[in-house]
């Protein structure tokens, strides 16, 4: 199996990627601009395999949730790279992959949004359920007080103190593992369809929900 996959979707930048024989797996921490090495990472894993981007089976991209500027560098990566080939992608929820490193068969995963607010996902017995985008506070109130939590970092947690709280790693094997299984599956789309998990609102409709709201 041939194949390219990226996650964008948070400061860790996941990359994975395979010419049928061999493979590379990148984990990158605390990026700030994902635009200034996506490209140049992708071409060096692929330059290193001795692969092309026509030779790939099928692309693979995290959709989020997690921040917008990354991840509309990585899908439009991704898009550029499939269109020309016509090449499958496999999207997949970004937080998934950080289920697969979990032991606990019921918990939580957040990531900040905007300030005060956290995208996060349940999982029972390990089945996710929906993608939401709350205020910690709402959030809060939703959770049992034995719900686990995790989190990739120690200060998004600290906003859960009254529950048992974990952090956990990013992974490009096991974001690898959730693609390849969706591959497998047939989760598949053209990469004209691919788009993003964002479920915050824009500044703009903030804006024009405060305008209308002091009006009433």
């Amino acid at each position: 199996m041939k194949y390219l996959i990226v996650d964008t979707s948070s400061r860790t930048l996941l990359l994975s990627a395979s010419n049928g024989k061999g493979d590379i797996n990148l984990s990158l921490k605390d990026l700030d601009r994902h635009g200034a090495m996506l490209a140049v990472v992708i071409k060096q894993s692929l330059d290193l395999l001795e692969i092309s981007i026509a030779d790939l089976d099928f692309l693979g991209a995290g959709v989020g949730p997690g921040s917008l500027t990354g991840l509309r560098v990585g899908l439009s990566t991704i898009k550029g790279l499939s269109l020309p080939h016509n090449i499958p992608v496999v999207p997949f929820n970004s937080l998934d992959p950080l289920a697969e490193g979990i032991d606990f068969d019921d918990f939580v995963i957040c990531r900040k949004g905007r300030e005060g607010h956290f995208y996060w996902r349940t999982y029972l017995k390990k089945r996710p359920g929906e993608t939401l985008f709350s205020s910690t506070v709402e959030m809060k109130g939703k959770l049992d007080k034995s719900t686990v939590v995790f989190s990739e970092r120690s200060e998004e947690l600290a906003n859960f103190q009254e529950y048992r709280t974990f952090l956990v790693e990013p992974s490009p094997v096991l974001m690898r593992k959730v693609a390849l299984e969706a591959f497998r599956s047939g989760k598949i789309l053209s990469g004209i369809d691919l788009e993003p998990v964002y479920l915050q609102k824009s500044v703009a409709e903030l804006n024009w929900d405060s305008r209308n709201s002091r009006k009433i």
